[in-house]
């Protein structure tokens, strides 16, 4: 149900988007402007994408470096030995 929302008001946007006013240089601008802002809309959810990564990662050798650690049991009964 949300997708179908978020794809009908996409959906609307695009046409009002498209539409002309009557006034070309409005018409350019509002174009030119939201060229620009999906633009930076993408480059954000990019740098989003990136810190998601970055968080990922860091648990991930976290867990990974814990798991590889010797253990308090395991160095007193010399198994780490």
């Amino acid at each position: 149900m949300r997708s179908w929302k978020s794809h009908s008001r996409t959906r609307g946007r695009h046409r009002s988007r498209n539409r002309s006013t009557g006034n070309s240089a409005f018409d350019e601008y509002r174009a030119e402007t939201l060229r620009r802002l999906e633009k930076e809309q993408a480059g954000f959810e990019e740098h989003l994408e990136n810190l998601r990564r970055a968080k990922d990662k860091s648990e991930f050798d976290e867990f990974m470096a814990k798991r590889s650690a010797p253990t308090t049991s395991t160095l007193v009964s010399g198994e780490g030995l």
